[in-house]
């Protein structure tokens, strides 16, 4: 179930600040699973899922929806189009791939201009060769990489998108589960590579007693990673602290406890380098109980994240498990 709804997420394109293809690809999954749905001005998604008795509370799920795009600002030499990146990923990375318009299907490959370092590759030095004779693409339209959702042995997956596309799928079925004993008010969040934007206003419209942030983080299992303890194949890993937040100890408390009652290994993520939308949900309104559990992942600012899929399911089942508990949030 959970690889199907993947993939279906997965070849929506979903460009940060055009996901507006993702927003019906939720909608449509999701349909009448969803009491009440909004979109803000930015952008988000807001699914809301009310228990069939009295609510105990309501807790805030966010997860990221869109992925690294290029938006074309130079047309004057067609069919080469200059372009700026829009996201965390490397200008470098892109080289070489194949893209595609979000908006007319058109697709070309990533160029760059000769004679330049890949070290000292930056935005400036890339452009699109189209491969197209129409349906032609105009400044301002976004582009995605076009590279398929790879599975390798049924157990590890990768792919450009995974990042957003992973924590969108466990939002998903954590709504599709039916009512709990809270009021859940799920959040795709648009606009989360640029820094957390989606977030920062999901954080002032709702009123939560409680918000978790479903994300992902870099596994520091690699040779010569930076310091960390998180790595692939750990489970879900719990967040300690990033550099926007300490997480409360009741919040941390209460979720390594779930996950021992309901025997789901975990790991801690203490990555002071960092940020997370948590941090930004932490400072909403007068402050607001917060934390965030997160789906290691290998390369993440690369074209080819690599993920654990025992890691996506038991994050899955952590949240699951936390909100199939009444009592949860009396201490709140």
């Amino acid at each position: 179930m959970m690889k199907e709804l993947l993939q279906k997420l997965y070849d929506v394109s979903g460009p940060t600040g055009g996901e507006d293809a993702m927003r019906k690809r939720l909608t449509d999954h999701l349909g009448p699973s969803v009491d009440e749905w909004s979109v803000d001005s930015l952008g988000n998604l807001y699914a809301v899922v009310r228990p069939k008795e009295t609510s105990h509370g309501v807790i805030l799920l966010t997860a990221p929806m869109d992925e690294p795009a290029l938006v074309v600002i130079d047309d004057r030499e067609r069919p080469y189009l200059r372009v700026e990146t829009l996201g965390r990923l490397a200008a470098s990375a892109w080289i070489g791939r194949t893209v595609q318009c979000s908006r007319t299907g058109a697709r070309g490959i990533i160029g760059v201009e000769s004679e330049i370092k890949s070290s000292d590759v930056t935005a400036h030095h890339l452009f699109i060769d189209l491969i197209t004779d129409r349906d032609q693409p105009e400044l301002g339209d976004f582009f995605t990489a076009v590279t398929p959702l790879t599975w390798h042995d049924e157990r590890y997956v990768s792919g450009p998108a995974l990042t957003s596309r992973v924590p969108c799928a466990i939002l998903c079925d954590i709504l599709l589960q039916g009512a709990t004993s809270y009021t859940i008010v799920g959040v795709f969040a648009a606009q989360s590579e640029l820094g957390a934007r989606g977030a920062r206003v999901a954080g002032h419209s709702v009123k939560a007693d409680l918000a978790l942030t479903i994300q992902t983080t870099e596994a520091l299992d690699t040779p010569k990673a930076e310091r960390g303890t998180v790595k692939l194949g750990g489970g879900p890993a719990i967040k300690e602290a990033d550099r926007d937040m300490v997480v409360a100890p009741r919040v941390r408390a209460a979720l390594t406890h779930t996950a021992k009652a309901a025997s789901i290994a975990f790991q801690l993520e203490i990555n002071l380098t960092s940020r997370s939308d948590a941090g930004v949900l932490f400072l909403s309104r007068d402050g607001m109980p917060a934390g965030g559990v997160s789906v290691p992942v290998r390369y993440p600012n690369a074209q080819s994240p690599l993920m654990d899929w025992n890691d996506v399911i038991a994050t899955r089942d952590l949240f699951l498990s936390l909100l199939h508990q009444p009592e949860f949030l009396q201490n709140f």
